[in-house]
């Protein structure tokens, strides 16, 4: 894994994982099981080629959430 970033989806209570890298949405998911207590689990985990940033170089949150919103 290069980047991740999580989102937290508001109406149905959800925590999105996006992230950057070769590893598998499964291997990841089995990884992150291992390491994370069970409420901090993500619901979804999302490859993408890359996070979109803002103009200071920052993650932009905002259009991860409109990823999530067009891509459901």
């Amino acid at each position: 894994v290069e980047s991740c970033c999580c989102i937290y989806e508001e109406e149905k209570k959800k925590i999105i994982m996006y992230y950057t890298g070769l590893m598998s949405v499964e291997e990841l998911t089995v990884f992150v099981k291992e390491k994370l207590p069970r409420y901090m689990l993500p619901n979804a985990v999302r490859q993408i080629q890359r996070l979109p940033l803002t103009p200071n170089g920052k993650v932009d949150r905002l259009a991860l959430k409109e990823m999530w919103k067009n891509n459901k």
